[in-house]
Formats: C-alpha cells, structure tokens, sequence
C-alpha cells in the first residue's frame, strides 16, 4: 500500500489508448448516491463508446424536470462534468474498474484537494521513517510528488446518512440542536457514541470495528507505522474515529476530508 502508485497501476492494467473521436452521452445518470451511480449509470452509458473506440463526454440533464434534482440551466443539477474531466484515454469498456478510473479524473479543485490530503499521508510517512531513523522516500524521477513510504489504513462507514439528509432535510433541522439526544450519546467524549453508531440489524457498533481496524493495522505494519484515511457519509464518523484513535494515545495521523454534507441525487 506504501508504494502503490495509481498512476503506474492504470497504465498497466488498463492499456489506455489515445483517442481522436469524442462522443456525448446525455442522460440523467445520478439517481442513485455518485459511487453506485458510477457503478450502475455513468460506466453503463459510457461503455459501448470506449469500446467503439471513443471518448465518452457524459453530460448529466433531467428531462423530466423533476424539481427535486434541480435543473443544468440554473447549475442545481449534479454535473459530474463540474468535478472530473472528459476522459483523456480508452479503455476497454468492460472493465469496470478501469472505466470508473478513466472517468474520475479530477479537474484542478477536487486535484488539489486529494494532492493535499496525500501531501498529510505523506508527512506522516516521513514523520514514522524519522522516528526510525530513516531519510524520507527520494524524489520521483518525473518530478510527481514521491509516493508516501508506510502504508495507509482505509476506513470507510457508509450509514446513509446523506441519503437521509438528502430526503428529510426539513424534517432534521426541524429538531434543533437536539441537546437531549447530544448529551445521552456524545455526553462523556467518546463514552457511548461508539456504541450509539449502530445498525442493529448487523449488530454493528463504530468503537469495536475501529478498535479492531486498528489492530489488524499494528498486527500487519508495526505498532503505529501506518496512516489512516476515514471516509464517510456522515462528518460525526470522520470526527469520532479522529478522536477515538487520539484517546487511545497512539500517535496514528488521521486524515479526513472536512466537506459540507452533501448529495449528487438532489439539488446542489
């Protein structure tokens, strides 16, 4: 994971191709939250014109204005366009992984941001090699930023959390600040709210899984030699694993994006 290059991995994997021809493909792709849309829609659409051997120009409309995903006239239609570029290569339009890849290439803002938020994994990189004793990776040959040298630890807590905000909005800030139910379950720092983080259908609570995540980390990489990334729906889970992994008095960096709550499937 230290070493993972994505770059180097899609040339590899993915046989990118130069192309001449560019195609649009018109549609309202984001009924779903963007990964599944990604999934379900957008490499869908976009496969038979990489396979024609194309460049797919996907432009997100709602022919049905229906009001609640909001209209590209005015920009309260998600536009995934606004975020990543029209893809540079080909590739082969069945492969999912390199499709997705191919499509989501960030345009300068969203770059510059996950060029940050790599810019702290690689930090901390240099921080443990330090401790150890060790000079910091040496410069990449083609100028890129060096890849960070220790591994990064991915926790990712999906809870629909946006998909509920993206439906009920009104109905939640209705409630306030909601003081009772803050001090029931976030009262004592971190006492219950790892355990008020459930589904309990699965029986799954936030403390143990990030307690075990972490464990499974030390086991594999040495005690703290490792960063972690949290990502989430829901800003509280990015805070709580922040400040889980602090009072545990381990020296672990965690890296989130702090980002308004949002959803692609509703007016921006």
């Amino acid at each position: 994971m230290g070493t993972c290059d994505p770059d180097l991995t899609f040339l590899k994997g993915c046989r990118p191709r130069a192309s001449s021809c560019t195609e649009k493909v018109v549609d309202h792709f984001s009924h779903h939250g963007l990964g599944n849309a990604l999934v379900i829609t957008y490499t869908k659409r976009a496969a038979p014109v990489f396979d024609k051997g194309c460049l797919p120009k996907l432009i997100d409309e709602n022919p049905k204005n229906v009001a609640k995903y909001g209209s590209a006239e005015d920009a309260s239609l998600f536009q995934l366009l606004r975020h990543v570029k029209v893809p540079e290569f080909v590739v082969d339009g069945g492969d999912r992984k390199c499709s997705i890849y191919a499509l989501t290439q960030p345009r300068k803002e969203p770059r510059e941001v996950a060029d940050a938020l790599r810019g702290r994994w690689r930090d901390a990189a240099d921080a443990i090699l330090a401790s150890q004793g060790k000079p910091p990776s040496p410069p990449r040959p083609d100028g890129k930023p060096r890849v960070p040298a220790v591994p990064l630890l991915g926790i990712h807590v999906r809870t629909g959390w946006a998909d509920e905000i993206n439906r009920r909005e009104a109905a939640w800030d209705a409630l306030g600040d909601c003081a009772d139910y803050r001090n029931r379950y976030f009262g004592d720092g971190l006492g219950p709210a790892g355990t008020g983080v459930r589904d309990g259908r699965d029986h799954f609570s936030l403390r143990p899984f990030v307690a075990d995540a972490l464990a499974a980390a030390d086991a594999a990489f040495g005690r703290e030699k490792y960063a972690v990334f949290v990502a989430s729906d829901a800003p509280a889970v990015k805070h709580y694993v922040r400040d889980y992994v602090a009072r545990t008095g381990s020296a672990v960096e965690t890296i989130f994006h702090e980002m308004k709550l949002g959803h692609n499937a509703g007016q921006q």
